[in-house]
């Protein structure tokens, strides 16, 4: 549901069915008041002024809470360190109207720097009856996470801050209306349908209704807006006009659509992608991040040409981590399975090889979320078993890495048409509301035909993926091998694919089970090689990246004990790595440790010891090419730290060229280019 700032994520990059769409009316409808409507969502009615010139919001309205089974006399609300003033008067029920102490209690949730407050009845409110709470506050002079109001652009996401009122226990979820006041030239899109007309928003007023559970955000600025009529409407707010736009709207409504027929109906009566500040957005900690009915997009990305795979991702949160939530910590039911939507995506529109890259190394190479780099990470020690993941960013990571090719790999077992009619009754059972884990499994082996409880034990109980070992030989015109594999055993249908000299292929389909699995296959043609899975359909261990994944042991544990402030520890690690470099060092072992010694003393400060161990990672005979932009990146964060401009543009130019050298796959020529903005 959220990107981090590009260069966060890219810093864990280093570290490591087929139904006719329906149309917007029936998909609305589908979705209205009644359908999975969670009856105790708190109904808001705000009014919003925003006042960017002056980095402030002014906020006034009613919360009407559902009534309770008991006598109330207190009321508990969440609500941003970034908003002050907070005033609170009983409306409803008249008997018990009138002003109310609201007091700070403490500081409750870090992440996202809200407050709990209690709201102190004068009078207790019987039970079965519904309160209404007249509200106003102020804020807006900080940025937070997903946060931020000011002139080149103000945006609020209310799943990151609680920029209104949230009721405990309601997820941040609620009804009702936003009607916002900005600058005459400001567009403003929210969550909900839009209710004013054109005249109106002209005058700087913009209404949305949301009739439907929602959690509340907003994005304004002075946008040029294009759209595209279609079976989903598409709309972009851009910053500033764009030769790429039609490319932005043709992309976003063919992946909808496709989504559409893997997950079921679109449950918004438009999508939208609105350009948020770059600056400000890392600030806040993000890249992009989904919301109920639109996007925020930083401006790089936007600039950069259409990304079906980070595209297909966040619009995949329409239907997983938006219309559809999840009980307790499941990054599963969430980011795995925008993941995995967006796999699909490039597979029905890109085609099967680049489905396999994807699978492999990433999309266009983001190897982070990929299975290769999922293995090359699991020295790090962070590896986890999927179903039961704790509430970590390197979740996360696992969800985008391990957690999409699992449920890709659950599609193919039960079959693709069956998973995806699953899918569908899944996002109309619990629209808007929330699904647990053992729901989700119940609901898989509902649709299967067989006991699914191994795949569960070995892909969702346990961690890690299988290593198998395949021996051969050619006896004739047959080939009789063996598939091993040790402790705990994997389970799986494989293809076994032999190559011949002179380009011949069979292909055959064997099931592995226990220690050691025979195979007979009939040859007429003299073979090269035989591959087990050889498009990687099923996450394994290869022998090259079991040879990669060691020599970035040290440094990944290093960063992890880094970032954790473990500085000794870090750099005991690092030391240990340098005493015992492999010769030759053909996986950059001492690439990784230099790198890695470099992160540790920018992370202290060191500048000078910094630079010396950039100096010696680029020097190294072997080097990463996809982590090299990264690390011209944060030698331009030290250059910039220490005031050498001609450092910083050497960086950013040796980041843009590294990019170049990957064939553009890092994106290092849109995001390495801000360190030259001022700060």
């Amino acid at each position: 549901m959220l990107k981090l700032a590009l260069a966060q994520r890219l810093l864990l990059i280093a570290v490591i069915c087929l139904v006719l769409p329906m149309s917007t009316l029936q998909a609305t409808a589908h979705y209205g008041e009644g359908q999975g409507v969670v009856a105790a969502t708190p109904r808001y009615d705000l009014a919003i002024r925003l006042i960017p010139d002056e980095h402030r919001m002014d906020v006034s309205g009613t919360l009407l809470l559902p009534p309770g089974d008991k006598p109330q006399t207190s009321i508990n609300l969440d609500l941003s360190e970034l908003m002050k003033g907070l005033r609170v008067e009983v409306l409803e029920p008249a008997e018990s109207a009138g002003p109310v102490n609201a007091t700070k209690a403490e500081n409750k949730n870090p992440r996202d720097h809200s407050s709990h407050w209690l709201i102190q009845l004068p009078r207790p409110i019987p039970a079965n009856k519904p309160i209404r709470l007249q509200l106003s506050y102020q804020g807006g002079e900080s940025i937070g996470f997903v946060f931020y109001i000011g002139p080149e652009g103000s945006f609020a996401g209310g799943s990151n801050s609680s920029w209104y009122p949230r009721l405990e226990g309601a997820e941040g979820k609620g009804t009702g209306s936003l009607r916002f006041s900005v600058p005459e030239g400001y567009s403003v899109l929210a969550t909900g349908r839009r209710e004013t007309t054109l005249s109106e928003e002209q005058k700087g007023n913009f209404a949305f209704n949301n009739s439907v559970p929602t959690v509340f955000a907003f994005a304004a600025a002075k946008y040029t807006v294009l759209q595209r009529d279609g079976t989903v409407p598409m709309r972009l707010y851009l910053l500033h006009p764009r030769s790429n736009a039609g490319e932005y709207l043709d992309g976003a409504s063919k992946v909808l659509t496709m989504l559409t027929k893997e997950f079921g109906p679109y449950p918004y009566a438009e999508f939208a992608i609105a350009e948020v500040p770059p600056e400000q957005a890392h600030k806040a900690g993000f890249s992009g991040a989904g919301m109920n009915g639109f996007m925020l997009a930083e401006t790089a990305s936007l600039d950069a040409p259409f990304n079906l795979g980070f595209y297909g991702h966040e619009i995949g949160h329409q239907w997983w981590g938006n219309l559809v939530t999840h009980t307790g910590v499941n990054y599963i039911l969430d980011e795995a399975m925008a993941q995995f939507g967006s796999l699909r995506a490039v597979e029905a529109i890109e085609g099967a090889e680049a489905a396999e890259q994807y699978r492999r190394n990433g999309y266009r190479n983001s190897l982070s979320q990929s299975g290769y780099g999922y293995l090359r990470s699991t020295e790090n020690g962070k590896d986890h078993a999927l179903g039961d993941l704790p509430r970590d960013p390197w979740s996360h990571e696992l969800a985008d890495s391990k957690g999409f090719l699992v449920l890709d790999l659950l599609s193919r077992t039960i079959g693709r048409e069956r998973f995806s009619h699953l899918l569908h009754s899944l996002t109309q059972k619990y629209a808007f509301k929330s699904i647990s884990w053992d729901e989700f499994l119940a609901a898989i082996q509902s649709a299967a035909v067989e006991d699914m409880g191994w795949f569960f034990s070995q892909w969702f109980g346990r961690a890690g993926a299988p290593d198998w070992q395949v021996t051969w030989k050619q006896e004739g015109a047959m080939v009789r091998g063996r598939v091993s594999q040790e402790a705990p055993f994997y389970r799986q249908k494989l293809e076994l694919e032999l190559e011949g000299f002179d380009g011949e292929h069979v292909l055959h389909t064997l099931e592995v089970k226990e220690a050691n699995t025979e195979f007979s296959i009939s040859a007429k043609f003299r073979v090269r090689s035989v591959v087990l899975d050889p498009h990687f359909y099923v996450l394994h261990w290869l022998p090259e990246l079991r040879a990669d994944a060691h020599a970035r042991g040290p440094a990944l544990r290093a960063f992890q004990l880094t970032d954790a402030g473990k500085f000794a520890e870090a750099e005991a690690e690092l030391r240990r790595s340098l005493a015992n470099l492999p010769q030759p060092d053909g996986n950059g072992s001492l690439y990784w440790t230099e790198y890695s010694l470099a992160y540790l003393f920018m992370a202290k400060k060191d500048w000078a010891e910094a630079q010396r161990h950039f100096d010696a990672a680029i020097a190294a005979p072997s080097r990463d090419l996809d982590s090299l932009p990264l690390l011209y990146y944060r030698y331009g964060q030290l250059a910039k730290s220490i005031n050498d401009d001609a450092k910083l543009r050497w960086a950013v130019n040796a980041a843009v060229s590294a990019d170049a050298a990957t064939g553009g796959r890092t994106g290092a020529q849109y995001w390495a280019p801000l360190l030259l903005v001022p700060r």
